[in-house]
């Protein structure tokens, strides 16, 4: 074998940071940060510059005349190397776990929302079960609700409902503030509304489980004429 052939087969074989973050399915700019992290490669200005300990491992620094970029190639073999392997391994585990986490956030938000909206059907067949016609109003309007999940009425009666499916274990309990807030809603939604105002109005606070605030306590005994709660076991 000739020594140019040699020397042909023992050249090494350069890839840039986008052929090498292709490989191992990740971003080039987490790549060029674990080069960074590394100590193989380090930002001057607006360009990534090869570090002696990152020449070691087969940085090769380029620099194009035309259109005066600075940039790095890496010696293909750099794929093989055990330490980058293992700091790529586990930003990867990281960012499962966070992805985990956040569809789990996802999951107990839907959650949420099912168990809310089973408890609204649930107290809308029991106060039809009174002789009240009920309105589900959260569900048919959704986020502009206003506050309002139920509308009953019966005669010349009309009820705004908030309902609250809350475990009697939650750990953040219902202040004034709430109720202040609902009371506030629903005398907007009157105002908008006037045709309500031809009918006697209550406003109740529904909850599944006890999970008042003393400060709402003393809400409701102070604004008892125009608020009151009630609980409905679920």
């Amino acid at each position: 074998m000739s020594s140019i052939f040699k020397t042909i087969m023992n050249k090494p074989t350069y890839n840039t940071v986008s052929d090498i973050a292709v490989y191992f399915n990740i971003p080039p700019r987490d790549l060029n940060k674990i080069f960074e992290q590394l100590k193989w490669a380090e930002k001057q200005n607006k360009w990534w510059i090869a570090t002696k300990l990152g020449i070691k491992y087969g940085a090769n620094q380029v620099y194009n005349p035309r259109n005066k970029q600075k940039f790095i190639t890496w010696d293909s073999k750099i794929k093989e190397n055990s330490e980058l392997i293992n700091v790529i391994n586990k930003l990867k585990n990281i960012a499962k776990i966070n992805t985990e986490k956040k569809e789990v956030k996802k999951t107990s938000h839907k959650e949420k929302v099912k168990k809310g909206r089973e408890y609204e059907e649930f107290v809308a067949r029991y106060y039809e079960q009174l002789g009240y016609l009920v309105w589900e109003h959260g569900k048919e309007k959704g986020r502009k609700d206003n506050g309002i999940d139920l509308i009953a009425k019966k005669d010349k009666e009309i009820i705004f409902m908030q309902c609250k499916n809350w475990s009697a274990s939650s750990s953040y309990k219902i202040s004034h503030k709430e109720l202040k807030s609902t009371r506030q809603e629903v005398s907007d939604y009157i105002e908008k509304n006037p045709i309500f105002k031809n009918y006697n109005q209550r406003i109740i606070y529904i909850l599944s489980n006890d999970v008042l605030h003393k400060s709402a306590y003393h809400y409701l005994e102070e604004y008892k004429e125009f608020i009151e709660c009630q609980i409905i076991p679920f």
